[in-house]
Formats: structure tokens, C-alpha cells, sequence
């Protein structure tokens, strides 16, 4: 494994220091030039990206980046569970809880440790999470009453980190191959239905408003939004935190700036990323996107559909922990 050091010295401090992770395995994303800038331009967090792609164009110094394979993953999760772990490069998500033990040298120094996705783009993080908010909370998810996997953040201490194992079966899940959806519906669930009584109070969860702009803001205002110098801002000139571009990733094919440049600002549509001014065909494009929303309903639809019935399973009592069955 190879790595570069972080160094942010100079940079004015919160007194909560947070590192946020990626894991990623296969090729980059189109708009990953994007997104690897708003991460450098959130200078008073840190971030930890594990992969197997090419990292050389990674060259910030608020994020490190850890060369690794799923095989080498799999074998450092296994060693710090106790357990053998056989996830594949997109069921590994399951693993995102115990980060705080898997990845726990990665953590040290740190008040706070987060997993995030990377089809997103971010605005100011720490004008929406603040210190006060930091100091009151040990859980802190984007989505109101359930665990985001593009943006939770957890306390470093070992109660919170090991608060997995409170889940019965959570070798079981962390264990096997496919993906079960423990790191947002299993422990959401979990912590909202089925938290042990001796926790209630004692680890704090904040999940009270969303802080994320997904797929009806973004449907509302395909046209665009604005990142300006590590804000982000919609049609109105109101600041958001990050938006969660899932439903447009098959059509983001277009961006006109690679990893490394640092335009002071760009466009983000469901087309691509433009920090240019549009041609012609590409205005027509955006205005008239019929294929597009058609597409793109249909795929809400039918993952809504599913992600219901992902829930419904997990609150079966035969494949959940009810409060009274839970391990101490």
C-alpha cells in the first residue's frame, strides 16, 4: 500500500477535527475531477480515499489516498472483526460501520470519522456541520431519521465504533459476499426501532432535518447548480451542503476540466459539468431533456419500489434484532 501524507498546516482549525472516507474500487468517474475538487476546497476537513484506481492526479493536501485491492480490504477488515470478510468491490459498503475499527489507524487525532459516496459534489461542509452540532451529537446522518451512506459521520471513541456489534447478525452480514444494506437501512433501523435501552441517551444521533439535495430538487432544477469557490448554490442563490447526483449518473458524460485544474467555479446539470460556458447544442440539450426525465422516472420507480422492500425485509423479526433479543 502506498500513501500520501496529509498536511494541512496553516489552515484555521475547528476544534472537532473530522476525516471523511471513500472506498472505491474499479475506474473514476467521469465527473470524479468535480468531486476531488470539492473535497480540496473543504480545507478544514480531511479525507481518506482507499482504491485501486489511479490515484498520481490526487494531489491535495487535506486528502490521502491509500493504493489497496479488494483482496488486501477483505483481509485487513477480516483481521480487525475476527472474522472472514468476502465482500465484492460494491457489497463492501457493508463494512462502512466498523470503520472505526478497520480503519482505525487511519483515525487516530481524529474527533470524528465519516464515509461518503463519490457521485456527489459538495459546498462548504462545515458551514452545515458546526462544532456546537459536533459537541452535542455522536451520529450525525445528511437524511432526517435514517443513516445516509453518502454523508454519515461518526464519533472516534470505542463505544460508537463498536456499535455494530450491538446487531446480532452483524458478522453474518459483514461477512458474506453480498450486499445487504447495513451501512443505511441495517443500522438506520437498528439505532430507530431496536436501540438497547442502556444506549438511549448515551449515544446521541442527530438525523433531525436533511442536508442532502437528491432526486426531486435535482429533477426540479435540472438546468443546473452552481459550485463557486467551495460553495454550492442553486437557481436562487441559496447555499446547500452537498448534492447526490444517483439518478443522473448514466447521463453525466460531459466535463471540460480534468483532476488537477482548479476552475473557481463550474455548473453541475444532469448532462455533466461545465465550469465553460454551454455551445448551442448542448443549451438545446439541457432544455429539452424528454428522454432524459422519462429515463429517469422510471429508474426513481423502480428503485423506490425496491428500497421499500429492502425495509420491509429488514424488519422482519426472523433477519432482525428485536430490542429484547439484542446482544449486550
Amino acid at each position: 500500500m502506498n500513501s500520501s501524507a496529509l498536511a494541512t498546516e496553516g489552515v484555521p482549525r475547528s476544534r472537532n477535527k473530522i476525516i471523511l472516507t471513500v472506498v472505491y474500487f474499479g475506474s473514476w468517474p467521469e465527473w470524479f475531477p468535480a468531486f476531488l475538487l470539492s473535497c480540496a476546497a473543504n480545507r478544514d476537513v480531511d479525507w481518506l480515499i482507499l482504491t485501486d484506481c489511479d490515484c498520481r492526479h490526487i494531489a491535495c493536501p487535506n486528502i490521502r489516498h491509500v493504493s489497496i485491492s479488494m483482496d488486501s480490504l477483505n483481509l485487513m477488515a477480516g483481521n480487525a472483526l475476527g472474522i472472514r470478510v468476502k465482500k465484492g468491490p460494491y457489497s463492501q459498503l457493508d463494512l462502512r460501520p466498523a470503520y472505526g475499527e478497520i480503519l482505525g489507524q487511519f483515525y487516530e487525532g481524529y474527533d470524528f470519522w465519516g464515509h461518503v459516496d463519490v457521485d456527489v459534489i459538495w459546498g462548504n461542509i462545515r458551514e452545515f456541520i458546526s462544532d456546537d452540532m459536533l459537541d452535542s451529537s455522536d451520529i450525525i446522518s445528511s437524511r432526517r431519521d435514517c443513516l445516509a451512506g453518502h454523508f454519515t459521520v461518526y464519533r472516534n471513541c470505542p463505544l460508537v465504533n463498536s456499535l455494530y456489534k450491538r446487531y446480532r447478525e452483524w458478522s453474518l452480514i459483514m461477512g458474506d459476499y453480498l450486499y445487504h444494506h447495513f451501512d443505511e437501512k441495517g443500522m438506520g433501523i437498528f439505532i430507530k426501532y431496536c436501540f438497547p435501552k442502556d444506549l438511549v441517551g448515551t449515544v446521541r444521533v442527530e438525523w433531525s432535518r436533511s442536508l442532502v439535495l437528491d432526486w426531486w430538487p435535482l429533477a426540479r432544477r435540472r438546468q443546473g447548480w452552481e459550485w463557486r469557490n467551495g460553495r454550492l448554490f442553486d437557481g436562487t442563490g441559496e447555499e446547500h451542503m452537498y448534492i447526490h447526483f444517483m439518478t443522473w449518473k448514466p447521463y453525466m458524460q460531459h466535463i471540460d476540466f480534468q483532476a488537477g485544474e482548479r476552475p473557481t467555479s463550474f455548473r453541475v446539470t444532469h448532462r455533466g459539468i461545465w465550469s465553460q460556458p454551454m455551445g448551442l447544442v448542448d443549451k438545446v440539450r439541457e432544455w429539452f431533456p424528454f428522454r432524459f426525465l422519462a429515463r429517469s422516472y422510471l429508474r426513481y420507480v423502480a428503485w423506490n419500489w425496491v428500497d421499500s422492500s429492502r425495509w420491509l425485509c429488514f424488519l422482519r423479526p426472523k433477519q432482525h434484532a428485536k430490542r429484547g433479543q439484542v446482544e449486550a
